[in-house]
């Protein structure tokens, strides 16, 4: 809209590109606002210039729950778009009343004929309480591929996301249920990818199994209080297809709970057949990891570790155990803190060996703050003879 004004050619220019009109947000108060005419018009305004183009749509309501949720003028923008579902892509959905999402649900069901082409659902749920939905409800969007779950983690009943192989819950209810994240979890019976965003400090621990059969990819988001939690959040779930775990550590660390997190970890990845590991500024000693490598049930053959700039965890100790422990290690990544005193040399010897050992490795990444940078001219020559030699380097190991 903002391009449009500029000037004339601007506005042709914006007027000719469908895509610059596909994302639409709408925010619905409680009450009309003053100028509902205005927005409306705007609304079919966007929808019009954006033509055939997939939209992005973010619906917010701050209707609070105290109040009776007026539908008559929320459905005024609504439905105009209901009557476009076919072009939706993503849809994003934010609220404080469970009530209005209720609503929402059966007037999605009710009037959009076709979501085939609906692939991501995110559900922001900021009402405060927990929050149950039958599987009813999402009739219309059970066809999502990837859906991801904000605020309270709301509880999905039976398995209607069928299709969806992608999942992420940011949770930052004040008293989340473990039992609950897992049902919720297994609602999406073939899911494949899962990411939970761990800031949740006071959590009800579960006990009844959840089976997630086909899941492959678990990331953690973790920060210093999450520790315990991460081994309570796990507990209920039975992973058994589980290859790749990546964590990543926000914000600061608690020293003294560093074994802790330890602790869960090894006890986590001696249960599961994990062979791809990703730690993103995760606080754990050297000898801890060496520890854990000897403990996992089979070798791994994919390894990414970015230091911690508060605890050093790239040193020769490590570089020991990789060799000694992982025989089969065939990609590599190592990133260490800015201010480390790591031996380059070190680690492009370790590199090397591997390299040139049978069925060694395949790619490495290297590189000090971030891939490839601020590493010494001996450094990257012989990173540039490996790479000739067919070693991949610099290759991003995170997709």
């Amino acid at each position: 809209m903002d391009i449009s004004s500029v000037c004339h050619r601007w506005r042709a220019i914006a007027l000719d590109i469908p895509d610059l009109w596909a994302t639409i947000s709408i925010k619905l108060p409680t009450a009309p606002p003053p100028r509902t005419a205005a927005f409306e018009a705007a609304l079919h305004l966007y929808l019009e210039r954006s033509r055939f183009a997939p939209l992005s749509i973010h619906l917010c309501s701050s209707a609070d729950p105290l109040h009776r949720i007026d539908m008559s003028y929320k459905n005024r923008f609504i439905l105009p778009l209901c009557r476009e579902s076919h072009r939706w892509r993503h849809l994003h959905v934010s609220f404080m009343c469970k009530r209005f999402f209720e609503l929402f649900l059966q007037t999605v069901n009710r009037t959009c004929s076709d979501l085939r082409q609906l692939n991501a659902l995110t559900i922001t749920d900021t009402s405060g309480d927990p929050s149950s939905y039958s599987p009813e409800g999402f009739t219309s969007l059970c066809g999502v591929t990837k859906l991801e779950l904000r605020g309270n983690i709301i509880h999905i009943e039976g398995s209607p996301f069928a299709k969806t192989r992608s999942l992420s819950v940011q949770a930052t209810g004040s008293r989340p249920n473990a039992q609950i994240l897992a049902s919720t979890i297994t609602s999406a019976a073939r899911l494949k990818c899962l990411t939970i965003f761990s800031n949740i400090h006071n959590i009800y621990a579960g006990n009844i199994p959840a089976v997630t059969s086909q899941l492959t990819t678990l990331t953690l988001h973790l920060s210093h209080a999450d520790y315990t939690s991460f081994g309570i959040l796990l507990a209920p779930l039975i992973l058994p297809s589980l290859s790749k775990l990546t964590l990543i550590h926000a914000g600061r660390h608690s020293a003294s709970a560093i074994p802790l997190l330890f602790t869960y970890l090894t006890a986590f990845c001696s249960k599961h057949r994990i062979t791809d590991l990703t730690l993103l500024q995760v606080p754990i000693l050297a000898p801890d990891l060496v520890l854990l490598f000897e403990e996992m049930t089979i070798p791994l053959t994919a390894l990414y570790i970015h230091e911690s700039p508060a605890v050093r965890t790239i040193t020769p100790v490590l570089l020991r155990g990789i060799m000694d422990t992982l025989p089969v290690l065939t990609r590599l990544g190592l990133i260490w803190s800015e201010n480390s005193e790591i031996d380059e040399s070190a680690v492009m010897g370790l590199i090397e060996m591997r390299t040139w050992a049978a069925g060694g490795l395949k790619s490495a990444t290297v590189g000090r703050g971030e891939a490839h940078h601020n590493l010494g001219r001996r450094t990257r020559e012989r990173l540039s003879l490996l790479h000739e030699e067919g070693l991949k380097v610099y290759e991003r190991v995170l997709d």
